[in-house]
Order: C-alpha cells, then sequence, then structure tokens
C-alpha cells in the first residue's frame, strides 16, 4: 500500500487506553515516517500524547464537555473533515468513535470486529479478546500492509516541567537523595 498522507488514531476511552495505544502509533511512525500522524483524545489525556514524537498533531475530543452531544459531534467531525485524513484507525469500539469518522468523511476506517459501529467501517479486523490489548491495537495496521511486529512496550516522552514536577514530589517526600531528573523518554 502507498503511505497515506494523513492517518488518524481515535482512542476516547481512558488515559490508560491511550498508553495502550501507544505502540501503535509508534509502528505508524516507524513505517510511514512521511504521514501526518493525529490522534484525537480526551482532555485527561492530551498530555500523555503532547510531547510525543510519533505524533504530529493531538486534537481533544472533550465529549463530556465542551463537546457534547450531536452538535459537539458535528463539530468534531468538521474538524477532522478539514483535516483532510485519509485513513482512521479505531481501537475505541464506541459507536461515537465510528461515526465521528463517517460523519468527517475520511475515507479509509479501520476498527475491530466487535465495535459498536463496526457497520460504519470501511475494513474491520479481528478482536482476539485472549490477546494483550497493546498487540490487538498493533493489528489494525495490517490493512496498511504493516504486520503486528509482536509486543511492543509504549514509550512517553514527559515534558521539562513534568520532570521538575516529580523532582518537587520526591525532594518533598523522601528528601534531597531522591530527585530523580528522569529521562527524556521512560518506557512504560
Amino acid at each position: 500500500m502507498t503511505a497515506p498522507g494523513s492517518i488518524l488514531v481515535v482512542q476516547t476511552a481512558f488515559a490508560g487506553d491511550v498508553v495502550l495505544v501507544l505502540p501503535l502509533l509508534q509502528l505508524l511512525h516507524e513505517k510511514f515516517p512521511g504521514s501526518m500522524i493525529t490522534a484525537v483524545t480526551i482532555p485527561a489525556a492530551e498530555e500523555l500524547l503532547a510531547n510525543h514524537p510519533a505524533v504530529g498533531r493531538v486534537i481533544v475530543y472533550d465529549k463530556r464537555g465542551a463537546d457534547k452531544g450531536p452538535g459537539g459531534l458535528i463539530r468534531m467531525a468538521s474538524r477532522l473533515r478539514a483535516a483532510g485524513i485519509d485513513v482512521a484507525l479505531i481501537p475505541h469500539r464506541s459507536i461515537r468513535s465510528a461515526l465521528l469518522c463517517r460523519l468527517a468523511g475520511i475515507p479509509v476506517r479501520i476498527g475491530f470486529d466487535t465495535s459498536a459501529g463496526r457497520f460504519l467501517l470501511t475494513q474491520s479486523v479481528r478482536y482476539v479478546a485472549t490477546d494483550h490489548e497493546i498487540l490487538r491495537n498493533l493489528a489494525l495496521a495490517a490493512p496498511l500492509g504493516v504486520p503486528s511486529p509482536g509486543l511492543r512496550f509504549p514509550r512517553l516522552y514527559p515534558s521539562a516541567e513534568d520532570g521538575l514536577a516529580v523532582d518537587a514530589f520526591m525532594l518533598q517526600c523522601f528528601g534531597r537523595d531522591a530527585v530523580s531528573h528522569p529521562p527524556q523518554c521512560i518506557a512504560v
């Protein structure tokens, strides 16, 4: 398959689910380095993606706040339509996530065969309940010609301010010798 110009990954469940989708984002960046990779996520998970080199753009979908209801869904779909996304990978199995991508006019929409919105997808991938969530998410890249590389760990890229906050916390709780100076990248 020709490299898509723009790839969207939608994960609007919980922050932990966003961490589990990081290996998919990392794989897409590795296999399609020239593609713009966009992540749609909830406000609570925005900072997890903010400094990540695999993510070119983060779009916050506040589905329980400012973007709540049909009006918010339509506004978000319009925003995604304007971004000109070529391919959407939808690990979140809600009908809202699939509908968002359909309303945005994204021509290739890949998700799981167990998704409540599977009828809105253009391609589905078998959901293997016994696999780790990371492996299931990586399988979504298969229709793009990217076989799963096996289990990969998520990588987080904390900001310098995050490092200072950790240092202050460690100093307060454990004293001078506990200051961390975290690395630029943390494999979790």
